[in-house]
Order: structure tokens, then sequence, then C-alpha cells
């Protein structure tokens, strides 16, 4: 039997660190944090044991943005799946830093989150994408107030030896460069 715990009770403003364990057990999920616990965070940094975020993790369930800036996972974590709209109405985010282990996203993870430049992934295998990005049910309606594409500056880095692989998927819709050009 899994406990479930609700390790984040308070409001939080700035720096949300995921902590490796709680009460002894790893840390391993976040779920549905609701949109007032964290309205002032700016940064969100995993841990190395956080396996999935779920659908409406980070998101605003209401008309007020969420100021997260950047989520920064590390390159050897072991998140592997980020569920449909989890970064919903996040329009201050700009930078997602994804681990190696990284292979899913849910449809509409960033939905109007039209601040975000850059998303880096460390896996040389490109993540299955249910659905878009952007825009939840994107192929059922064609809304353009709620469903937007990223804005003109988004760009997707990935392993050097992977771009033409990158490219050559899915995402090739999105521009896609070599990692070593963000690491400098």
């Amino acid at each position: 039997m899994t406990n479930s715990y609700s390790i984040f009770y308070q409001s939080y403003e700035g720096v949300l660190t995921i902590p490796e364990t709680y009460k002894g057990k790893p840390v391993i999920r976040v779920s549905n944090m609701g949109s007032k616990f964290g309205r002032n965070i700016t940064t969100i940094i995993g841990s190395n044991n956080l396996q999935e975020i779920t659908s409406w993790a980070f998101s605003s369930q209401d008309t007020i943005p969420m100021c997260i800036e950047e989520v920064i996972f590390p390159k050897d974590g072991q998140l592997y799946k980020i569920e449909q709209m989890a970064f919903y109405l996040c329009t201050k985010l700009k930078k997602v830093i994804l681990p190696s282990n990284f292979k899913e996203f849910g449809d509409g993870v960033f939905e109007r989150c039209v601040a975000l430049e850059s998303l880096i992934i460390f896996n040389n295998i490109p993540p299955i994408i249910n659905g878009d990005l952007f825009n939840c049910n994107a192929t059922l309606v064609n809304d353009s107030y709620w469903h937007k594409k990223p804005n003109s500056d988004f760009k997707v880095y990935v392993p050097d030896d992977a771009v033409e692989i990158y490219i050559e998927s899915k995402w090739g819709e999105y521009r896609i460069l070599p990692i070593s050009q963000v690491l400098v």
C-alpha cells in the first residue's frame, strides 16, 4: 500500500525545492498543488527521486497566472513523465530543464506558457508528446484565445548527437538546437 502525503501544505514564495524524501520515503510524484499554494514561486528545483508530475500539478486553475519562471531537474534524475496541463497558465515560465530519463509529455502541458523560450532535454530519444505541448485538445478545439502556439523565440535544446533524430520526429515542428549551444 502506498502512503500519500501532503508535504506542500503552506503557501510558498521564491524557490521551491522538491525534497528527495519525506517521512523516510522517496518523493516520486507531485500531484495537483492547488493554484493558491504557490502563486509566488519563481523557480522549481526537482529532486533526483521524482518520477512523475501529474495533471495540473503547477497550474493556475483560476484566471490569475502563476509566477514560475524556470523549472530545473537534475540531468541524471528519474523524472520520466509530465502529465497534461501540468504548467497551464504559467505565463512567466521561460526555461524548463529535463533529465536524460525523460520520456513523455501529456497534452497541453505548456498551454498558455506564452513566455517559454527554452526546453532543454537531456534524453537522446525524443520524448512522446501525447497531443500538443501548447494546446490541450488542439485537434478538437479551434479557439485562438485559449489555444496558443509557443512564442517565436521558443527553442528545444537536445544532446548534440540527437539533433537529427529530433528533427525527423514530431519534434521537428519546433526549432531544435544542440544542447552545447545553451550550456556555454
